[in-house]
């Protein structure tokens, strides 16, 4: 008996260490899954623009994420460019606001730390005029003029500031897409 109990603690012990072993193996396949998936890239950029425009850097990854998953060569269907997929009016825009010289958009927009430089001032701006990253975000997706007129329309707004819904499809997604991204770099890299 004393034989079979033995054996039994044996087996149970052997049984206790694969699954440890096949925890700790899928936790690390997990991470290194998540960490490619979610890179830190342009980190030394986005850190510092954040920085400088007052931005959490997990919200400024989740932009730049989603925009263009880290590719500063990226071209959407409408024209929008780099990084942080920024039209040649939303440049020539944020230019003026920063009180730069006129700069030519189809030579320099594709630079990371420009483009990252003009996104994440004009994601501050954003957050100052409309007082809410969720506004902010679909500011820069839907252009302000559209979240101005859904805060004055009661059918979307009760307040003026605060929105009930967001009544784009695309931006919805685009505001909850970034929210989450953010949340995994938050959780993934211990940003804020």
């Amino acid at each position: 008996m004393k034989r079979q109990t033995s054996k039994y603690f044996f087996y149970t012990v052997i049984v206790v260490v694969v699954i440890a072993a096949c925890g700790l193996l899928l936790s690390f396949g997990l991470q290194k899954y998540y960490n490619a998936r979610y890179p830190m890239e342009y980190q030394g950029v986005i850190e510092s623009y954040s920085k400088e425009y007052s931005l959490p850097p997990s919200f400024v990854f989740a932009v730049v994420h989603t925009e263009s998953r880290f590719d500063p060569r990226a071209v959407s269907e409408d024209d929008a460019r780099g990084l942080m997929q920024i039209t040649k009016d939303t440049f020539d825009w944020v230019l003026y606001r920063m009180g730069e010289e006129e700069m030519d958009y189809d030579e320099v927009i594709f630079d990371p730390a420009l483009n990252v430089r003009c996104g994440t001032f004009l994601l501050r701006y954003l957050y100052d005029e409309f007082g809410s990253y969720d506004l902010a975000l679909c500011a820069y997706h839907a252009g302000r003029g559209s979240v101005n007129g859904w805060l004055a329309d009661e059918e979307f707004s009760d307040d003026g500031k605060t929105l009930k819904e967001i009544p784009f499809s695309d931006t919805r997604w685009y505001v909850e897409r970034v929210n989450e991204t953010r949340k995994i770099y938050q959780d993934l890299y211990d940003l804020e």
